[in-house]
């Protein structure tokens, strides 16, 4: 199997693995919901954890790869697969936010209903804050390759220090990092072996 084939199968890893993550956290709220009080709980909150544990396992694991391959890539100045590794990374994470926003969203109104309010002064709060930070891992690990094609083009004049440095903080931003993949991927793209910018 080539580099390229490699690279795209650890991209790819890790984005299942965050599907597999968001899947178990649904799956506890429907286990307790279905099951509770039940002697097949147990068994399937241990089934359920586990697979949990395993999904930020690989997420690390995978991220970690990602982000060192996006290094490489941008020692050697390959602009045009830093621009293909992107592309792949970001767009197949987004029905995983969207649906990641949905289930957040859906907790959290089931917390204050169910407590009338008194969850956002309890230990709840640390438990959202701490879901949020590790889904924020899913935009540090995904924009690897858009961090470096943006640093690369910088160290080829193609983008001014100033926008480089907006286009870096656009990229650790939710909804905003895909606008500007969009705006990146129309800008510069490869035609005929050749890397070209569309305008400036």
């Amino acid at each position: 199997m080539s580099r390229k084939g490699v690279t795209m199968k650890r991209i790819r890893a890790l984005q299942i693995s965050y599907y597999i993550n968001i899947f178990a956290a649904i799956a506890l709220i429907l286990i307790l919901m279905l099951f509770y009080g039940s002697k097949i709980q147990n068994i399937f909150l241990l089934a359920d954890i586990m697979l949990g544990i395993f999904s930020i396992i690989a997420i690390f694991l995978f991220g970690i790869l990602c982000i060192s391959n996006a290094v490489v890539l941008y020692r050697r100045g390959d602009l045009a697969t830093l621009r293909q590794y992107m592309k792949v990374a970001k767009r197949g994470l987004i029905p995983f936010f969207i649906i990641n926003f949905i289930y957040c969203a859906f907790l959290n109104m089931i917390l204050f209903v169910a407590s009338r309010g008194i969850f956002i002064i309890g230990p709840i709060p640390i438990m959202i804050i701490i879901m949020v930070s590790f889904t924020y891992l899913a935009v540090l690990f995904s924009s690897s390759y858009s961090i470096a094609f943006i640093i690369q083009l910088k160290k080829k004049d193609k983008l001014s220090q100033g926008v480089a440095f907006l286009n870096i903080c656009l990229q650790l931003i939710f909804v905003l990092d895909i606008i500007e993949l969009i705006y990146l991927l129309r800008r510069f793209r490869k035609e005929n072996d050749v890397f070209i910018e569309t305008y400036s």
